[in-house]
């Protein structure tokens, strides 16, 4: 699906988005900043959604001072999130626009980062012009969430099958791929990184945040009450009267320098 698409969807659950999305573990900024030596920073969040991967620009950025700027094709998921960015009294400025489209000059930026979703605009047109946005030695830092491999099935395995659901393409899954797209548009010392975490959630929680993905917001109402029946009925079982199921899973992360 290309980007342009994700902006006519999305907006409609901005305010679940908001709720039931998590932020990412501070150690990925650690990790970020780690490789960004400067005190003063120019950074891009593209397909920053509510603010989610954003925000942590600057909670986790220590003394440095750093400029954000979050990117999203979504007016109604940018409301959210300057909505929260005034709530938490951050200094972020928000532009709607696409990857392709960059509302940036040449060598603008130390830094680019996308979280969870490269997958929406993850071509060689786009990564070329976010390419040329970055200042020399500027980094482009793509990461996103996956379930680590387990004997143990995923609860409703079966049910993804039977409601079609579509996951994140498996290109866009595997780090190798995501390095060798980074190499083949001419950035450098290409690199990935893991960072293993735990995840608790409620079923609550898990439900809210199944509705907030793609292939559920295209299926028809009557088979979306049903897949959110089954659904909940599959964790209650699995879970056997625990409050909260606990799941391994890691952050991947590729990156590259200009």
């Amino acid at each position: 699906m290309k980007q342009s698409k994700q902006g006519t969807f999305f907006g409609l659950i901005a305010k679940e988005y908001q709720k039931y999305r998590r932020s990412y573990d501070p150690r990925l900024y650690k990790l970020l900043f780690s490789l960004l030596p400067g005190r003063k920073l120019t950074i891009l969040d593209i397909g920053c959604g509510t603010g989610k991967s954003t925000e942590p620009l600057l909670l986790e950025a220590g003394k440095r001072k750093v400029s954000v700027v979050g990117v999203d094709p979504d007016e109604a998921m940018l409301r959210e999130a300057r909505l929260s960015a005034k709530r938490k009294k951050l200094l972020i400025e928000y532009v709607k626009g696409t990857a392709e489209l960059l509302p940036l000059k040449k060598e603008e930026l130390d830094g680019v980062i996308s979280g969870t979703a490269f997958h929406w605009f993850g071509n060689k047109r786009a990564i070329k012009k976010i390419k040329t946005s970055l200042k020399e030695h500027g980094i482009f830092f793509i990461f996103w969430t996956q379930r680590i491999k387990s004997s143990k099935p995923t609860v409703g395995s079966a049910l993804y099958k039977k409601y079609r659901w579509r996951g994140i393409p498996k290109k866009f899954k595997e780090q190798r791929s995501v390095c060798e797209l980074l190499s083949e548009t001419g950035f450098k010392n290409v690199k990935k990184a893991t960072i293993p975490f735990l995840e608790r959630k409620s079923i609550p929680e898990i439900i809210g945040n199944l509705k907030t993905n793609s292939s559920y917001m295209l299926m028809p109402s009557s088979a979306k009450r049903q897949f959110i029946k089954e659904m909940t009925r599959a964790y209650k079982m699995a879970l056997g009267g625990k409050e909260y199921e606990l799941k391994k899973l890691e952050i991947r992360v590729c990156y590259g320098f200009k």
